[in-house]
């Protein structure tokens, strides 16, 4: 059974072997007081700690449970710069061999990306393989965490007029008639990007920390639950088309990045949608807004994405007309090619009945 002392890599996701501890490193992280059930019930956080034994360092043996707690629990002083927070941990680590200037970077930046799911790296230290897609950003020595945050991470945003997010704007829709698909991520701070030519949008899927993470000195106000309102709109929890969707990606992803998708992410209840006015979404409005941008801009390019559209109902209306009158058109020339059939078929069995008439007639 692991402890606070052993390599994070050690930690199974699953299990209920190492809720004790698994529960202790929840309490540290966000203060959170959690009993067994809690963690338990529905999976909560394996898909966290199906995350958090992968942040290890892919050589050494020093990302251990209890230094990163310890660096987070500097962190959460949000008074001191990364300087400081290397100085006061490198000093009270002074007799292990084990830890270089780079490795304390390093487990400074595992810190922040089990704390807060997002991605830093020290301007002098040695960058670890970096995620596909994953934004990182460099956190200088002489900034703190709350300024890099604030500054680079999740700036505020301000939007002018009352412009609205569609009425079917979910990821079915996006999907069925937009041809744009889920990329899953780990780190907030990709969340709503688009990739791969804008064919696919960036969701974090880590629904259960967005309710439980507790970081206020150092991430903005009301950030954790205008993420999961976008969550709540495009992921609608009453959707049943949603959910069959969900249960094909939680099984399509088990070789990804994110093998294991948050539950949670489809069972957010609804009545925290109070607005869809895209001024009210101060961190990602600018996002959504592209994001719907790319979604009116496709033209369906199959029959089945004709049928499904329903954004501009006068358009549907003109592809109906357009397709009824097609379809009286192909009738009508069937109808012509069978009379035409008909005639030359009359015309023939006349033909052949009077050559019949006509030899009996000569042989009478």
């Amino acid at each position: 059974m692991s402890t606070l002392d052993d390599d994070i890599r050690l930690l199974s996701p699953v299990g209920s072997e190492e809720s004790k501890l698994k529960l202790d490193i929840i309490t540290r992280l966000w203060d959170q007081r959690l009993d067994l059930s809690q963690l338990e019930e529905a999976h909560h956080f394996r898909a966290y700690f199906s995350y958090y034994q992968r942040q290890s360092h892919p050589t050494a043996s020093s990302f251990t449970h209890c230094r990163i707690l310890e660096i987070v629990d500097l962190l959460k002083d949000s008074s001191l710069d990364r300087q400081t927070i290397k100085s006061r941990f490198r000093r009270s680590h002074v007799q292990d061999s084990d830890l270089d200037n780079g490795m304390i970077d390093d487990l400074i930046d595992a810190a922040v990306r089990l704390w807060l799911m997002i991605y830093t790296t020290g301007s002098g230290s040695p960058r670890l393989p970096s995620l596909s897609g994953v934004w990182h950003f460099e956190w200088e020595d002489s900034k703190r965490l709350k300024e890099l945050v604030e500054q680079k991470v999740f700036p505020k945003q301000n939007f002018d007029g009352n412009k609205r997010l569609p009425t079917r704007f979910d990821i079915f829709h996006l999907e069925k008639i937009a041809g744009i698909k889920v990329f899953w991520t780990n780190c907030l701070a990709d969340h709503l990007s688009m990739t791969h030519n804008d064919s696919r949008v960036v969701l974090f899927h880590h629904a259960t920390l967005l309710q439980h993470m507790k970081a206020r000195d150092i991430l903005p106000p009301d950030l954790l639950t205008e993420t999961l309102k976008t969550l709540m709109i495009l992921l609608p929890s009453t959707d049943e088309n949603i959910r069959e969707w969900f249960d094909k990606q939680r099984e399509e992803v088990k070789e990804t990045e994110c093998p294991v998708l948050d539950p949670l992410v489809i069972g957010i209840s609804q009545t925290g949608v109070t607005t869809r006015k895209l001024n009210q979404f101060v961190f990602w409005g600018e996002r959504l807004e592209y994001l719907v941008q790319v979604y009116n801009e496709h033209e369906p390019k199959t029959l089945v994405q004709w049928v499904r559209d329903d954004r501009k109902p006068a358009q549907s209306w003109t592809f109906w007309i357009a397709a009824f009158a097609f379809l009286i058109a192909t009738l009508s020339l069937i109808v012509a090619v069978l009379q035409t059939w008909a005639s030359v078929a009359s015309y023939r069995l006349a033909k052949a009945q009077a050559k019949v008439s006509a030899a009996f007639t000569s042989s009478t």
